[in-house]
């Protein structure tokens, strides 16, 4: 990831918001730990998950997302 670490689930990446930062997505906290790189604004998010099933189960949403504040 775009911070040095390894992938892992609870990370985010986010192309605007400062690493560390905490947001919540449907009840559960992640921290934006990564960078998209196209200059995507602030309302996009990529969730890391472990298996290619779930990411294809969850799909492309639009959902609120809130700032919970950073680690």
């Amino acid at each position: 990831m775009a911070n040095g670490e390894r992938p892992h689930v609870g990370a985010v990446a986010n192309d605007v918001l400062p690493f560390g930062t905490i947001v919540r997505i449907n009840g559960r906290e992640y921290v934006v730990k990564d960078r998209f790189g196209g200059g995507y604004g602030i309302e996009r998010f990529d969730i890391y998950m472990d298996d290619e099933s779930s990411c294809w189960e969850w799909g492309r949403q639009y959902i609120t997302v809130e700032i919970v504040g950073a680690c």
